[in-house]
């Protein structure tokens, strides 16, 4: 397990850069997506997305997963 990393967002979180996740809830701006059936805490980089909008994961921090809007609107 690494380090101030949330168990889910170990050693394979950097595999889901690029993928496409849907929003679970709310994101305003953060919130919980799917991905392969797991749900993961995420913050978009800008604006807010409703639960059902499809998400591109840019990258991991502590946190959690940023994304972005999959359309690229805010």
């Amino acid at each position: 397990q690494v380090a101030g990393v949330a168990p889910e967002l170990g050693a394979g979180a950097g595999s889901l850069v690029g993928r496409i996740a849907v929003a679970a809830t709310g994101l305003y701006p953060s919130g919980q997506v799917d991905l392969d059936g797991r749900r993961y805490e995420a913050r978009l980089e800008v604006g807010s997305a409703a639960p059902g909008t499809r998400v591109v994961v840019r990258r991991k921090t502590d946190f959690g997963l940023m994304v972005e809007r999959e359309d690229g609107t805010t």
